[in-house]
């Protein structure tokens, strides 16, 4: 055999060539074998390094989303300081990156929250929460055409989507984890943040101007029974007077005032559509029983709702 090797010039050429390449993979194999060691290593001091910043407790997070507790910044540094090394050493979790934009917006840290809402949104276009919290922080900046291109984006998303999501995650379950019973909360918090999400597309379509839009969400919300107030009908009614369809304006509000005839906004506007219509005796009838309802019961402001929005993680 090693005669042949000698004699046949190809087969020494390749019997040299085979030598090396088995050489070659030997040690490309203690190399892969080598670096894989340390990846997996350094990936263990990550998580070990992550699992020292856990807070340990994540009840004030709970509390606090119900109103149960008072910001308090030391905790909220804390929760934040968590969240980023989660988010720095494990870049597709675009729940730390939310988390870290709720833990930026009530640091008074609002930019940074903008850029960490818009960070998860990258990774993770299928959650209402991220469109919605930042659509809360254009919206209380008068930025109505953002909050409107977020939240139809936010609404064309099914509910049980963002259900799933917040149920797979560690992050979400290390928060729900503490306390004793959860029950129905994430799904009805959902609820209202979807009845919410449309106010603030309907009362930004209102800012704009474009009546039209306003008109269609909101008679869809209240037909549908997406709020169990009277809000909607109140906004459908509103955008139907506004675009001097007085006629519709005056069967939506009476509408309204058939379901709650306690409601002075109702009669107001049913008074000034009948005015603009010439009929002035149906307007002079609503436009008082409007005033004896106003002295006799607060007007419930559907308007100005920045303050009763807010920035929440679930």
């Amino acid at each position: 055999m090693l005669k042949l090797i000698k004699e046949n010039k190809i087969v020494k050429n390749a019997f040299w060539f085979g030598k090396r390449a088995f050489v070659f993979y030997v040690l490309l194999f203690f190399v892969v074998s080598f670096f894989g060691n340390k990846q997996e290593a350094l990936f263990k001091a990550k998580v070990a390094s992550v699992d020292r910043l856990n807070p340990g407790s994540f009840k004030y997070l709970m509390d606090f989303s119900s109103g149960e507790a008072e910001p308090q910044k030391d905790l909220f540094q804390d929760y934040l300081h968590y969240y980023r090394k989660v988010a720095e050493y494990i870049p597709n979790r675009d729940d730390a990156f939310g988390l870290s934009g709720f833990c930026y917006y009530y640091l008074g840290q609002e930019y940074q929250a903008k850029k960490a809402y818009k960070k998860a949104l990258e990774i993770n276009k299928y959650f209402f929460w991220h469109y919605y919290n930042l659509a809360v922080i254009h919206f209380k900046n008068g930025q109505y055409e953002e909050v409107a291109a977020l939240l139809k984006k936010a609404l064309d998303i099914k509910p049980k989507m963002a259900v799933m999501v917040m149920l797979t995650s560690k992050i979400y379950n290390d928060i729900f984890g503490s306390v004793e019973s959860l029950g129905d909360k994430p799904t009805e918090s959902l609820g209202e943040g979807y009845a919410d999400a449309r106010r603030m597309l309907v009362l930004s379509y209102y800012h704009l101007k474009d009546f039209e839009n306003m008109l269609q969400v909101a008679e869809y919300s209240f037909r549908t029974k997406a709020d169990p107030t009277m809000d909607f009908y109140f906004y459908a009614g509103l955008a139907a007077y506004e675009m001097k369809q007085y006629g519709r304006a005056i069967q939506i509000f009476q509408e309204m005032a058939e379901k709650n005839p306690l409601s002075c906004e109702a009669f107001h506007y049913i008074g000034l559509s009948a005015r603009a219509l010439g009929r002035e005796d149906v307007a002079r009838g609503a436009l008082r029983q409007a005033e004896r309802l106003r002295k006799k019961h607060t007007s419930y402001e559907r308007i100005n709702i920045e303050d009763k929005i807010k920035v929440q993680f679930f």
